[in-house]
């Protein structure tokens, strides 16, 4: 698949989360995305079954699981580990922050 191809790809499939106007920023991150990493995630996009890759203890189900993420956010960080993994790991475990209210 081209970058065009697999951008259409996600915005047909995930128009409300990477709508027209957000999901060309997914071009930069396209194009410097890992090998293995861009052949799952065109293999899911045709299939819509997730792949068994697991980099460092994290695969896109656990992705999605503990950290919430969508399929295309955890194919990404998949991609993140690959290229930065010291820095994605240390952030993984870090976690993120919500906003909202507690009912503390």
């Amino acid at each position: 698949m081209t970058n065009e191809e697999i951008i259409n790809s996600i915005q047909s499939k995930f128009h409300d989360i990477y709508p027209e106007n957000k999901v060309n920023l997914l071009v930069p991150s396209l194009e410097k995305m890992s090998p293995i990493i861009k052949k799952a995630l065109e293999s899911f996009l045709s299939s819509g079954n997730n792949s068994e890759l697991n980099l460092l203890g994290y695969s896109v189900e656990k992705l999605a699981r503990e950290h919430g993420m969508n399929e295309i956010a955890a194919y990404l960080t998949l991609d993140w580990i690959v290229r930065e993994p010291d820095k994605a790991i240390e952030s993984l475990r870090k976690g993120h922050d919500f906003v909202g209210s507690s009912n503390a």
